[in-house]
């Protein structure tokens, strides 16, 4: 399987780059390539790496609020446990009356009493 690529300049000055790829193993492997070219980017530019990769962020007020971005869905959810996909890792959230106060495709906000958060692998 081979896979061409070209790019042209647009108008913007941005550079768009064309996939002609013939059969899946091409685009797995250069989805592979540019996913490792991304990592080695991040680390000789030093960036933290939870801002370009899309790792999830969490920020607990207390025991009180559970505040989280860059979440892929709610897995399960009742009012003494809450599952978040996080992405590599499932969010479990524990305790007693739990709310989602704030839930939209980037951010989700859970009100109650926190007793534990816990990653699931």
């Amino acid at each position: 399987m081979t896979a061409l690529g070209t790019g042209k300049f647009s108008p913007h000055g941005a550079y768009g780059f064309v996939l002609l790829a013939r059969g899946v193993s091409a685009v797995a492997g250069l989805k592979k390539k540019l996913s490792q070219v991304g990592q080695d980017a991040l680390e000789r530019l030093e960036l933290p790496v939870n801002i370009a990769s899309g790792v999830a962020r969490i920020e607990l007020l207390g025991s009180r609020e559970l505040y989280m971005d860059r979440h892929r869905g709610v897995l399960a959810y009742t009012t003494e446990e809450v599952d978040v996909n996080g992405g590599d890792v499932v969010v479990r959230v524990h305790g007693a009356e739990l709310q989602l106060l704030v839930m939209t495709e980037q951010e989700l906000r859970i009100t109650g009493r926190i007793r534990a958060i816990e990653l699931v692998e």
